[in-house]
């Protein structure tokens, strides 16, 4: 097992095999595939720049913000999460603009970096539904350290908080995992829960996409 706090994750283990009955398959080493680059899409990119936002905006978002700056000379992707690609036209003096634009540009930025193939990390968000969390326990600092074990918590949706249900609670990571997540923590309550002082129940974890 691995420990995180007063959490315990039960590795290679996943929430089917749990509800079969059946014990954990060790992951098989991925496959490999050789490809060569697209001289369009290298095109498209050479040149591009990344920012990384604050936000976790749409590209049409982002682009009316452009829009509604004056910076009408950018077309703006998205890459995933708080990520977009900009592209400017070859004239173009980025460092002039983002002098022009100060506050604004670092309202919107983290950073802005050129774009390079060798170094563009992927994530994602993703759902993941929460089975089996004690009613006692039931609080919104439980839901980011169950988040934090599969990426970076985000979000919870409404019913979770608002305690609407109580049988499952979904819960958003933004995370770099693009396996499934599916898997089986036992949570450990300590305290005067019991007549020995702490309590234990496996809670299941099934992604939703």
């Amino acid at each position: 097992m691995v420990k995180g706090g007063d959490l315990e994750v039960v590795p290679d283990n996943t929430f089917l095999n749990v509800l079969a009955g059946t014990k954990a398959v060790p992951r098989k080493e991925g496959m490999s595939l050789e490809v060569q680059p697209l001289e369009e899409m290298l095109s498209f990119s050479e040149g591009a720049y990344v920012g990384e936002m604050h936000q976790d905006l749409e590209a049409r978002e982002v682009q009316q913000r452009f829009f509604m700056e004056g910076l009408n000379m950018f077309k703006v992707t998205t890459l995933g999460v708080t990520r977009v690609l900009l592209k400017i036209a070859e004239n173009m003096d980025l460092d002039l603009v983002k002098r022009k634009h100060e506050d604004w540009w670092e309202a919107m930025f983290t950073k802005v970096t050129l774009w390079v193939p060798q170094k563009f990390p992927f994530r994602r968000h993703v759902w993941v539904k929460v089975w089996g969390i004690p009613i006692h326990v039931w609080d919104e600092h439980l839901f980011k350290k169950i988040g934090n074990l599969f990426g970076d918590f985000v979000d919870f949706d409404e019913e979770t908080i608002a305690r609407k249900r109580l049988d499952f609670s979904r819960i958003k990571v933004s995370t770099e995992k693009m396996v499934l997540i599916n898997d089986v923590v036992e949570l450990v309550v300590v305290g005067r829960v019991s007549a020995y002082g702490w309590w234990r129940r496996e809670v299941f974890i099934g992604g939703e996409g």
